[in-house]
């Protein structure tokens, strides 16, 4: 069913994004995959950056 605008969140990390908006998804969610609680719980800001980053990258075209 091409007309559907299809947006994966279960599973979606930083190393798989591309892969999905490759495989034909309108656009990518991520869900608790995106930061550790612990970087949260911690203060771990720069950690929580980077993550950021590589998830922009993997979804770039």
């Amino acid at each position: 069913m091409p007309f559907l605008r299809i947006v994966p969140t279960n599973g979606v990390d930083h190393l798989n994004a591309g892969e999905w908006l490759a495989a034909g998804a309108h656009a990518v969610g991520f869900v608790a995959t995106l930061f550790e609680p612990e970087w949260l719980a911690n203060g771990c800001w720069e950690e929580v950056e980077q993550r950021a980053r590589a998830c922009l990258e993997a979804a770039r075209p």
